[in-house]
């Protein structure tokens, strides 16, 4: 695969040089017309024959691809019998020009027709806040596809934790744990452009994320303490049944999935990754079994896959539930998680 890649690229650079703003563009043009020559047939349309897909290397016979061209050019096609190594990403292919991603991002009002995704945040650092690296892999695939993301953050203390030694934070008394706000925060990670939950407004946007790390757990939620018998924190409790009822999906990475699964039970399938810890690749594996104590369904992944449940208009991935992960896989599987939610939020905009 990676050697077909820098096919590609090579077949790219000897049409426009590499400095030319049409590079992109004939690296676009030359990877269609190899995936033309793949041996694979189909037709225009979409594929609702279940209501979970798995992107996955092991994917069934009939398989939704979609390109994501820059608005307002897109395409959408389904594909049959296409070889099995095909399916070493995931349901979504994505593309675009710098320029045209630059604008894209620019915002709503230069862009009608971008997506508007807003991405729950609860900190920053993955043992009292989100997951830096997911959260950062989110924002990045979001905006390189053309989406308008807007971050928010619950504006309340928690107990902050030293990321260096994983102990808490004390004050001078050596007793009293130290505080730190979750929208100041998450406001490292967002650049200083987060709002406090209490703005999120639903009716505002396409699609919803979650990243994961323990502030999914502990500040988003009491996982960390109560496991399933855990509360949601109120707003993001409304927020998740808000988008859920207008069918705009939701994706969640890492632990959020469990404030789905609390929040949706029944309705919800989702995934944590491993359902057995597998000698440390899957440590917090028994987060699985607090799922289905909920009332959700939980499928076993890997890196490599994404859980997509159609019914429900949900994404989840594993990313940093794996305990082996270094951060381009889950740079990767954030990415295929993102993917997908642009499909399901593109099928309900059409």
């Amino acid at each position: 695969m990676q050697a077909g890649a820098r096919a590609l690229i090579r077949a790219a650079k000897e049409a426009v040089p590499r400095n030319s703003s049409n590079f992109l563009a004939a690296l676009f043009s030359t990877c269609t017309s190899t995936a033309r020559a793949l041996p694979c047939s189909g037709s225009i349309g979409r594929n609702s024959s279940s209501s979970v897909v798995f992107a996955t290397k092991n994917a069934p016979e009939s398989f939704q691809a979609r390109l994501l061209v820059p608005t307002p050019v897109r395409a959408t096609a389904r594909f049959s019998s296409l070889p099995k190594a095909c399916f070493s990403t995931s349901t979504t292919t994505t593309t675009s020009t710098s320029t045209e991603s630059a604008a894209s991002a620019a915002g709503a009002d230069e862009n009608p027709q971008a997506l508007r995704v807003a991405v729950i945040l609860s900190g920053s650092g993955f043992m009292d806040g989100s997951e830096i690296t997911e959260a950062i892999s989110t924002l990045i695939h979001l905006t390189a596809n053309g989406c308008v993301v807007s971050c928010f953050a619950p504006n309340a203390d928690f107990p902050a934790v030293n990321h260096l030694t994983g102990q808490p934070y004390l004050k001078a008394d050596g007793k009293t744990p130290e505080t730190r706000n979750a929208l100041e925060e998450a406001a490292r990670i967002a650049r200083g452009k987060v709002e406090p939950l209490e703005k999120f407004d639903p009716a505002s946007f396409d699609a919803l994320f979650l990243p994961g790390g323990f502030g999914a757990a502990k500040n988003l939620s009491t996982f960390a303490t109560d496991g399933p018998d855990m509360k949601v924190n109120p707003t993001v409790e409304s927020v998740i049944r808000a988008f859920h009822e207008a069918r705009k999906p939701i994706g969640a990475v890492c632990i959020a999935p469990v404030i789905l699964g609390k929040v949706l039970k029944s309705k919800a399938t989702v995934t944590l990754g491993g359902e057995e810890e597998a000698g440390g690749e899957w440590p917090f594996a028994g987060a699985t079994q607090a799922v289905q104590a909920m009332g959700a369904k939980h499928v076993p992944t890997t890196l490599e896959d994404v859980c997509i449940d159609r019914s429900a208009r949900l994404v989840t991935g594993a990313a940093y539930m794996c305990g082996t992960a270094v951060p381009h896989q889950v740079f990767d599987n954030v990415g295929k998680v993102v993917d997908g939610l642009i499909a399901l939020a593109q099928e309900e905009v059409r």
